[in-house]
This record gives C-alpha cells, sequence and structure tokens, in this order.
C-alpha cells in the first residue's frame, strides 16, 4: 500500500496565504488516491466505512476537480474530498472525507483546505456544501446545522451533526429531501 509520502507533490508550489510557506495546496488527482485512503485510515481507522457519510459517497459523482491535497515538502499532511449529490433535483456538494495528519494539526492546513473546497464550490456553480460533522469545527467556515426533518440520508445519522453552507445567498433554497445520485 501507498503511504501519504510516496505521492510526489508538484514543483515550484505557489504559497498558501495564512498557511507556513512550505505548504503546497493543489487539485487531487487520481494519482493521489492511494495516499488520500491512508491518511483517512489513519485519520478515522476502519469503522470509518460505516458512517452514514460514506453511505452518500456511495450516491455521489467524486470530483477531483473540487478536491484537495496539501503537501509539506513530498509528504501528504492534509485532504478534503468533495463529491456531487442531488437533494430535491437540486445539484450540491458532499464535503468529505476531510482530514489532517497528526503532525500538520494547528498549523492552518484543515483551513486553508477547507476554504479552497468552498472556493471551487462556488466558481463551479453550486448552490451549498453539505456534510456530516461537528458544528464547533465548522461553523467558523460558514457551516450551519440544516433544519431537523429538511434533508434525509440513506443511513440513520444524528440531525445535529448534519451541516450546510450556502455557496451564494439563498443556495439553501428547495434543498430538501432526499439525497440522491446525480441527475435525479
Amino acid at each position: 500500500m501507498t503511504s501519504p509520502s510516496d505521492i510526489a507533490a508538484p514543483t515550484a508550489p505557489p504559497p498558501v496565504s495564512g498557511v507556513g510557506a512550505g505548504l503546497i495546496l493543489r487539485a487531487e488527482t487520481s494519482a493521489d488516491g492511494s495516499a488520500v485512503e491512508t491518511l483517512n485510515d489513519q485519520a478515522f481507522g476502519p469503522g470509518r466505512f460505516a458512517k452514514v457519510s460514506y453511505a452518500v459517497r456511495e450516491l455521489a459523482r467524486f470530483r477531483h476537480d473540487l478536491s484537495f491535497c496539501a503537501f509539506e515538502g513530498e509528504t501528504l499532511v492534509g485532504s478534503v474530498r468533495q463529491s456531487e449529490i442531488s437533494i430535491g433535483g437540486k445539484a450540491v456538494l458532499f464535503l468529505g472525507p476531510f482530514a489532517v495528519s497528526a503532525e500538520a494539526r494547528g498549523k492552518g492546513v484543515g483551513a486553508a483546505l477547507i476554504e479552497q473546497a468552498l472556493k471551487s464550490g462556488s466558481k463551479a456553480g453550486f448552490p451549498l456544501v453539505l456534510l456530516v460533522g461537528d458544528l464547533a469545527l465548522f461553523s467558523r467556515h460558514g457551516f450551519e446545522n440544516v433544519p431537523a426533518g429538511q434533508i434525509s440520508l440513506p443511513r440513520p445519522f444524528d440531525p445535529r451533526r448534519l451541516l450546510w453552507r450556502p455557496l451564494r445567498k439563498g443556495g439553501e433554497d428547495g434543498v430538501a429531501g432526499p439525497v440522491e445520485a446525480p441527475g435525479r
């Protein structure tokens, strides 16, 4: 299995504002997949596949172009993935998994990844990003609780952990019902 450090970082990286100068942030490529999976295994363990987020991703269309990796030198230290789903006939993004290595936590890596993911989703024209996560962590990025009962997921879940962030004014309007595969 490939380790996060086995994936080469791009050359001549642009610096990311607000983060250490040694951080390289770029779109995920298919070559990064194994290292990202290893990082997610380290961050969440084998039980992650039983979570409701994975059931949502089984329905979703993964978007490499809206997913990002963070490197310190040649070492993968963080990643955020986004997938396209449909809710009430509207195409929205589902954020996750999102992981930062233990060594890189507290350095702004996670914030840089989330902000880049949100910017890219907005530029791509999506009205909203949905995720299952901790409000205390994601509220600083503008995420709020989804009103109870407005969205249903394919497995039971804690409604306090269902969060969304409109990417434009009124982006949450009409987003209600079950999460479905994109294009429905």
